[in-house]
């Protein structure tokens, strides 16, 4: 079953029981950005608290990623 959540507020599907790596990996293959990079990011809910790559995403959550400085 799949599961849409959005990341940097563009529209991801991923499959149900993803986590926030899982739908960063699928954003990156989707704007052409290189998977070696998800090493240096720093995620958020959409509230802006910081959430753990390995957190499990719900229906229609929303997540932001930034890259560390």
């Amino acid at each position: 079953m799949e599961m849409k959540v959005w990341v940097n507020y563009q529209e991801v599907t991923v499959f149900e029981g993803a986590t926030a790596k899982d739908a960063l990996l699928r954003f990156f293959v989707l704007n052409g950005i290189d998977l070696s990079k998800i090493s240096q990011v720093e995620v958020s809910d959409f509230w802006g608290h910081e959430i753990d790559i390995d957190a499990p995403l719900r229906y229609n959550m929303s997540i932001n990623f930034k890259f560390k400085s």
